[in-house]
C-alpha cells in the first residue's frame, strides 16, 4: 500500500490487527548510509547497548539491511510463569501467560507493567505491557508510537506501584511496513513470538540507496480485558524503546495453540510482498 501523500507520518490501518515500528534498527540503518538523515526528537537518544550488539549489517551500494534478533529471552523463575487463559475486550477466550507479583501501574484507569527478562547470554532487558483506551484509528504514526513509549518509561519511577500478579497474552505474529518521509526507501518487517517459556523477536530495516531489493491473592491485572495493547522492549539507561508495537485481540492466539519461539524467522528480501502491511510514514523534523 502506498500513501497518498508520502511527507505524512500517518499510515491507513483499517482492517490490520497488528502493527509495529523499531527506532533502533532504523537509526542503526541510517548511521550507516553515505549521506545524513535527519530525524524527528523521538528517535534521538542513546541506543540500547546489550540490542544494538545483537544486529547484524549487510552493508552495499544498492541497501542498508539491518536486522536484531533478540534469541530467546527468558522470564525470571520468580515470576513462576504459567500458561493460563483469559477473556479479551472483545468477549473471545484467549491463550495468556500469567505471571506473579510484578510491579503494575495505572494510568487513566488502564494498566501498565515493567517485566524484567533476560537474553540468553544473561543480559538484563524489560518488556513493557500498557493496555490502551481502544483501538487505533484507521491511521497510525510510528513516531507517536515511539514518544508514547518513552513518556511511559520516563514517568514510571514517579508512578503509584503496586505488585500484583498479571496475565498477558501470548503472541506469534508478524508484520511488514514502509516507512516514508525519509527521503530514502525504507520497509521494516517484525515476527514476535511470546509465551510462558519467554520471547523472541526479529526486527529487520531495509534501506535502499539504490534499486530495491525487496495475603489473600489479589486478583491477577488482566491486560487485554478493555482493550488493545501496546508493547516494547527496553534497556536500563538507554533512552530508545526496541520494537513498539500495538495489537488487537484479533491478533492473540487462542488457548492451545503453539508458540514456536525457535523455528521464528523472516523471509528472504525478495519476498517481502506478501508481508507487506498498512505503510508507517515518517516525517522528517524541520
Amino acid at each position: 500500500m502506498s500513501a497518498t501523500d508520502s511527507s505524512s507520518t500517518r499510515s491507513p490501518l483499517k482492517g490490520y490487527s497488528v502493527w509495529a515500528f523499531d527506532p533502533v534498527t532504523l537509526r542503526l540503518a541510517a548511521a550507516a548510509l553515505p549521506r545524513e538523515i535527519s530525524f524527528p526528537q523521538a528517535l534521538h537518544g542513546t541506543l540500547p547497548p546489550v540490542l544494538s550488539h545483537l544486529a547484524h549489517m549487510d552493508v552495499s551500494p544498492e541497501k542498508v539491511l539491518v536486522s536484531i534478533d533478540t534469541g530467546h529471552l527468558s522470564w525470571p523463575e520468580s515470576l513462576h510463569p504459567e500458561a493460563t487463559e483469559f477473556i479479551g475486550y472483545q468477549g473471545e477466550e484467549h491463550y495468556g501467560v500469567q505471571l506473579d507479583e510484578v510491579e503494575v501501574a495505572f494510568i487513566d484507569g488502564r494498566p501498565l507493567t515493567c517485566l524484567p527478562m533476560r537474553t540468553a547470554a544473561g543480559d538484563p532487558l524489560n518488556l513493557w505491557v500498557h493496555e490502551l483506551a481502544e483501538e487505533p484509528g484507521e491511521q497510525l504514526d510510528g513516531f507517536e508510537l515511539v514518544t508514547t513509549a518513552r513518556g511511559l518509561m520516563e514517568g514510571w519511577c514517579s508512578l503509584s506501584l503496586n505488585e500484583s500478579m498479571v496475565v498477558i497474552p501470548a503472541l506469534q505474529m508478524s508484520y511488514h511496513a514502509e516507512i516514508h518521509g525519509l527521503g530514502v526507501p525504507t520497509q521494516q518487517r517484525f515476527v514476535i513470538a511470546l509465551d510462558e517459556s519467554g520471547a523472541r523477536v526479529i526486527t529487520e530495516v531495509l534501506m535502499c540507496t539504490g534499486v530495491p531489493d525487496f495475603e489473600a491473592q489479589p486478583e491477577p491485572v488482566v491486560f487485554g480485558v478493555c482493550g488493545p495493547l501496546m508493547m516494547w522492549f527496553s534497556e536500563k539507561g538507554a533512552d530508545l524503546p526496541f520494537t513498539v508495537q500495538v495489537s488487537s485481540g484479533a491478533a492473540w492466539l487462542e488457548p492451545g495453540q503453539e508458540v514456536d519461539l525457535h523455528g521464528l524467522d523472516t523471509p528472504p528480501c525478495q519476498d517481502i510482498s506478501p508481508w507487506m502491511g498498512p505503510e508507517i510514514s515518517g516525517q522528517r523534523s524541520h
